[in-house]
């Protein structure tokens, strides 16, 4: 006997409620591939836009002691970073210097507390890339006091493209700078204007805090693709303190990263804004070099995604049980309805076990047929779904690639849906599938 033929054949004689059964384990795969493909998605555009917003992969920091027994944040010593990375053979596809500073803007009588973060431009270009301006263009970062802020505190100043503001920040020395800038252009509202960050050019930022013009608070890393950014982070943790460097230690760093007091003396991740520090600290002589990672400063913001998966897992779970219920259901009644022609069957010399492996063929053709259409339905979907766009910002945006939801597939998750619904699909049709084994053909041909 066929058993997949045969099957197949039983399947479509009861159509209505393979139907049902198909569609209901249709819904939960659909769902769990969509939820699985969006979550992963998110952690992709998340960290796409934490790469951007911080300009960069890997953070290498520097504090030196000042004299008044306080840490004033600038790498000094760059030949040491630059003997240790190129000792380390690591594959660095680009490297930026970066200063940051925590500013007081302000334009008339209105002010806004933002991070501004001073990177290298050459003309309108920088390691930003293009990002999307609602208002200005790049050219204007061609002029060495050009800024570009984040809409929402463009609109809270009230300032327009082109117009003139002052950023007021403590210097690496204690004291307070007041420079002017001009408005080159307002960031559309996105993932990467999370950190509310507003970015100028390197040396006017340095001018700013009172850093040489050529200086630089710290130096910003992009891995080749794949690379392993906590490998590279201990390799060069490593390669500066077999040269006598001062390290801070990386448990600390990546326990709170957007604590204040961490990775930086200063407060807060290399790659992000500065803050103040309340921790005390014991002096030092020298450079002393904090490392930290673009998967450190990202990992506070997966707790929505996998609370998002976590979801999706429970709601899979709850609709594969009343899936698996339902095979036992459908399967009961079919051996009530189909007890003589098993005793037929029987009587005609099939075997108990290919009985039992024909109810078992019918369980997985309904589940596993239910769980691939599902799948398709999902990937038809994702599409579509990406194609709305959303009005909003904030930090919904940060998992958003470029306003549009994104949807980062797996083939392999997809498929181990599928056969996690066609093992669970078997399972439930188990038991009445011995029994319908375990019948007596003389029993069963008189319908008992």
């Amino acid at each position: 006997m066929n058993i997949w033929k045969t099957a197949a054949r039983n399947v479509s004689r009861q159509r209505r409620r393979a139907v049902l059964l198909g569609g209901a384990v249709a819904l939960g795969s659909g769902m769990m591939v969509l939820v699985d493909s969006l979550t992963g998605g998110m952690a992709a555009a998340m960290k796409a836009n934490v790469t951007a917003a911080n300009v960069g992969e890997l953070y290498v920091a520097g504090s030196v002691w000042r004299e008044n027994g306080t840490a004033s944040k600038r790498l000094d010593d760059e030949s040491t970073l630059a003997a240790v990375m190129a000792d380390a053979g690591l594959k660095v596809t680009k490297s930026l210097r970066k200063t940051s500073a925590e500013t007081t803007l302000v334009f008339g009588s209105k002010t806004v507390r933002l991070g501004l973060s001073g990177i290298p431009w050459d003309g309108a270009s920088s390691a930003l890339g293009e990002p999307q301006l609602s208002s200005g263009n790049l050219d204007g970062m061609k002029d060495a006091s050009g800024i570009i802020l984040p809409k929402d505190a463009a609109d809270r100043l009230g300032v327009k493209a082109g117009e003139s503001i002052l950023a007021r920040a403590t210097t690496v020395t204690g004291q307070v700078n007041v420079l002017d800038f001009v408005v080159a252009g307002i960031l559309a509202p996105s993932g990467g204007d999370m950190f509310t960050s507003a970015y100028a050019r390197l040396e006017k930022v340095n001018d700013l805090v009172n850093l040489p013009k050529d200086g630089a608070q710290q130096t910003n890393f992009y891995l080749a693709k794949g690379g392993d950014l906590d490998a590279a982070a201990d390799a060069i943790l490593a390669g500066l303190r077999a040269k006598g460097a001062v390290v801070a230690d990386r448990v600390k760093t990546s326990a709170d990263p957007m604590a204040n007091g961490g990775p930086g003396e200063d407060g807060g991740l290399p790659g992000m804004s500065l803050g103040l520090s309340a921790t005390k600290l014991e002096p030092w002589s020298g450079t002393k070099y904090t490392i930290s990672t673009l998967d450190e400063v990202a990992s506070q913001f997966m707790t929505p995604i996998m609370s998002i998966k976590s979801i999706g897992a429970i709601v899979f779970v709850a609709l594969l049980a009343i899936c698996m219920v339902g095979v036992v259901n459908t399967f009961r009644m079919v051996l009530l309805e189909r007890t003589r022609e098993i005793g037929t069957m029987r009587a005609m010399g099939v075997k108990a076990r290919e009985v039992m492996r024909l109810f078992l063929a019918e369980a997985v053709i309904m589940t596993g047929g239910g769980s691939l259409f599902g799948m398709a339905v999902a990937f038809i979907l994702m599409p579509v779904m990406s194609m709305f766009e959303s009005a909003g910002g904030g930090v919904f945006a940060l998992f958003l690639r470029e306003g549009h939801l994104y949807f980062q597939p797996s083939v392999s998750g997809a498929l181990s849906c599928v056969l996690l619904t066609i093992v669970a699909g078997s399972l439930a049709a188990l038991f009445p599938a011995r029994q319908a084994a375990a019948l007596q053909p003389a029993v069963a041909l008189r319908g008992i």
